[in-house]
């Protein structure tokens, strides 16, 4: 969406999780906006391994002469105004930008320039009369009294609307004008899933529910996971070059929630909380399911910077968080090693929660990280953040950047190829607008969802980290 690129040194976390072969799942309730709304702070159901014929994708305004990646164009850039065509409605032109077969549900709707949309039409099942009809800016920018804000909002300059809308058998969205970003979140459920479909009409019976899930998404660093779970707090410190197990525990059981407070000098904190090493065991896996530095785990680097999102966050008295949903057969065991060169005081709380272990359904999280270093030669490259086998669901990634240039260090496109993939299933407009902002905005902003919670600047020059977490919106997989 941007115009440049720079050398950079990139780490992220993945947070998936992967289980055995499944066992024959059936279609499930009705799906209902009511229900939909209510998935958005659901963290457990992202350990629920995914039906067949469940999955996630993304339809957006990139470039149509990326076709493939041997071949040229494959990171063209004129990511505005791409359509799948223009139609003509009772003398108006229309341009589509999504369409989708049922059962589903729009999830997600991103933009760079939301006033270049005008009217946005979003059409259900029968395709002739709009299910909602409305200014896309005012959609996307919480100036509509029906999505509010948390669902809806500019950040950094880019326009976003989380909320569900579903339908039963097709679903098209068009804007008037021609020249807009955009992109398009939709989930797709197992072929014979019941829905009520979205209509406006549906609104005022979810008002309590949209409180509901508000007030949580609006302080999702407030305790919200832990219904029926027994706390165990220490507080506990670790030498340099030294590990301690900090809890062995026995299951079935899900971690549902940890607070870590970190007692370090202000000048060694970055260093510690990056040279601080955390894993996490579950049951017989052959390796650890969690092997992440300390900092990054709970979402940002370099050092503490304040900011909360759904599933993890820190706060300015160094205090993180995380409501991760972690379950487990027999046994988990948390592990903290410490290579950096001052001791780390650790003041520690874990909630962990009785629930029982479902086979062939329950998944184990996963969170890995990775450091490498792009060339100092401005090019494109398709860098790989993750490649997983399943089944799982991706369900966030926390990018850190370190930019050597001053100019902009992102002008690449998400891409997700699931399963049997032979283009992505998610192809971006831009890094900044994956995330959730727009323009290269250096501007700090934090969401249930998604967030810049560091730009150490001058404009997009030094360390950057930005977040997005997969929660209504995970991305299913089979193999």
């Amino acid at each position: 969406m941007t115009l440049r690129h720079s050398l950079t040194a990139i780490l992220c976390t993945m947070m998936l999780a992967v289980v055995a072969p499944l066992l024959a799942q059936d279609a499930g309730p009705t799906v209902t906006v009511d229900s939909l709304l209510r998935e958005m702070v659901d963290m457990s159901r992202l350990a629920t391994a995914p039906a067949p014929g469940e999955n996630s994708d993304q339809q957006s305004s990139y470039d149509r002469a990326s076709v493939a990646p041997d071949k040229d164009g494959w990171f063209a850039n004129g990511d505005a105004g791409k359509f799948i065509r223009a139609e003509e409605h009772d003398g108006r032109t229309e341009h589509v930008m999504a369409e989708m077969d049922g059962p589903g549900a729009i999830l997600r709707l991103w933009s760079a320039n939301p006033d270049g949309g005008g009217t946005i039409r979003i059409y259900i099942d029968d395709l002739q009369t709009p299910a909602l009809e409305a200014d896309f800016l005012a959609l996307t920018s919480a100036k509509m009294a029906q999505f509010p804000a948390p669902f809806s909002g500019r950040r950094a300059r880019g326009a976003n609307l989380y909320f569900p809308m579903p339908y039963q058998t097709r679903c098209k969205v068009t804007v008037e004008k021609p020249g807009l970003y955009y992109q398009v979140g939709y989930r797709t459920f197992p072929a014979g899933t019941k829905v009520q479909p979205f209509s406006m009409a549906v609104l005022p019976t979810v008002q309590d529910t949209m409180a509901q899930v508000a007030a949580i998404l609006e302080n999702p660093a407030h305790t919200f996971t832990t219904a029926g779970a027994s706390e165990m707090r220490d507080t506990f410190t670790v030498a340099p070059g030294q590990a301690l197990e900090a809890v062995d525990i026995p299951g079935p059981g899900a971690i549902v929630r940890m607070l870590v407070g970190v007692d370090v000098p202000e000048a060694s904190l970055a260093d510690a909380l990056r040279e601080a090493l955390v894993t996490i065991e579950f049951d017989d896996e052959a390796k650890p399911c969690v092997w992440v530095p300390l900092g990054d785990f709970f979402g940002s680097t370099p050092g503490i910077n304040p900011y909360a999102s759904l599933p993890v966050g820190m706060n300015a008295e160094k205090v993180c968080y995380s409501n991760w949903y972690m379950p487990f057969q027999r046994s988990a065991r948390i592990t903290i090693r410490n290579e950096s060169a001052v001791p780390i005081t650790l003041d520690a709380a874990l909630w962990v929660r009785n629930d029982p272990w479902q086979p062939g359904k329950s998944l184990y999280f996963h969170a890995g990280w990775r450091k490498e270093w792009l060339p100092e030669d401005p090019r494109f490259v398709d860098w790989r953040m993750l490649e997983a086998t399943g089944p799982g669901r991706f369900v966030g990634v926390m990018l850190g950047v370190m930019n050597t240039k001053t100019y902009w260090w992102g002008e690449v496109d998400e891409k997700v190829w699931v399963d049997d993939d032979t283009f992505p299933s998610y192809f971006g407009t831009g890094s900044e607008d994956y995330f959730g902002y727009a323009w290269c905005s250096p501007g700090l902003f934090s969401h249930a969802y998604h967030n810049q919670s560091i730009v150490t600047g001058p404009g997009n020059f030094g360390y950057t980290a930005v977040a997005r977490y997969h929660i209504l919106d995970d991305i299913p997989f089979q193999k």
